[in-house]
């Protein structure tokens, strides 16, 4: 038998972008962008009705990630600050991740209190603030 497997989103694609300015000898700006689309995640479903008998997941063996999410859709900026000095470099910047607020899914389970199948998502935004010294 021969199935997928929960690698199998079937393509990905990244594309990448980026400007730096110099402000005078030590210090740089910087703006970066990424973009990545990529095949839905792949699962396995849920039989919800021997769920519900078993009181715990049951997982259809033979559709074994036959089932797969919506295309994972992320948009990244990031800004820097750069001052560059002759014994060590300094680094502020943040990190906007998901700026586009995709809900792309993590996983599924069966929820034992409600009886019912649950999607967990990922972050949907997150920024990420940063501080780097370099000797």
């Amino acid at each position: 038998m021969e199935h997928n497997t929960v690698f199998n989103g079937n393509y990905v694609v990244n594309a990448l972008a980026g400007k730096e300015w110099k402000i005078g000898n030590m210090h740089v700006t910087a703006a970066d962008s990424k973009g990545t689309v990529a095949g839905g995640k792949r699962y396995t479903p849920i039989d919800e009705a021997a769920s519900v008998l078993a009181n715990k997941a049951v997982y259809i063996e033979d559709r074994s990630f036959e089932l797969q999410s919506k295309p994972y859709l992320r948009m990244d900026i990031k800004l820097t600050y750069r001052m560059n000095n002759k014994k060590f470099m300094q680094e502020f910047f943040v990190d906007f991740q998901n700026v586009t607020k995709t809900k792309n899914m993590y996983n599924q389970w069966y929820d034992n209190c409600s009886g019912k199948i649950r999607t967990q998502n990922l972050l949907v935004f997150y920024p990420n603030f940063n501080y780097r010294i370099q000797f």
